[in-house]
Order: structure tokens, then C-alpha cells, then sequence
């Protein structure tokens, strides 16, 4: 149970790009324990934010695939 839920109002509008996912994706890990984070999910999505939304989802996916280099993940 969450003592607190906190909300937030963010107007979006047109062009804007909205990315919602999971602590899977920002925790997934490599063999060194190092997390995927949430910097580098952000550099991925500046740089792939042109592309359809569909190729977005696919990029990161093969993305953290990559990173995690086939080790076993918590998520």
C-alpha cells in the first residue's frame, strides 16, 4: 500500500510523443548487473522519434534485447 499517490496534469499537444512502460524495460539488466535506466531510454527515444510508433516499440524492444544480452531478468 502507497501512503501517498501523487497525480499530475501534463497538457500534450499535437507532435508530442508520449512513452508509457514498465520498470521491466528501465531495469532490464546485463551480466554486469548494470540496469538499462531511464537515460538511455530516453536518448533511445529522441533518437528514434521521427519513426512510426510501431517501429519505436520495436526498436526499444530489440534495443533492451541487446543490452540484456539474453540474461535471465526479475520482470
Amino acid at each position: 500500500p502507497y501512503d501517498r499517490v501523487y497525480t499530475e496534469r501534463v497538457k500534450v499537444n499535437s507532435g508530442d510523443l508520449l512513452l508509457l512502460f514498465t520498470d521491466g524495460v528501465v531495469e532490464a539488466h546485463n551480466d554486469q548487473q548494470e540496469l538499462f535506466g531511464e537515460e538511455k531510454l530516453m536518448a533511445l527515444l529522441r533518437e528514434k522519434s521521427r519513426l512510426s510508433p510501431q517501429r519505436i516499440v520495436d526498436d526499444i524492444i530489440e534495443e533492451v534485447a541487446r543490452f540484456a544480452d539474453g540474461c535471465s531478468q526479475y520482470d
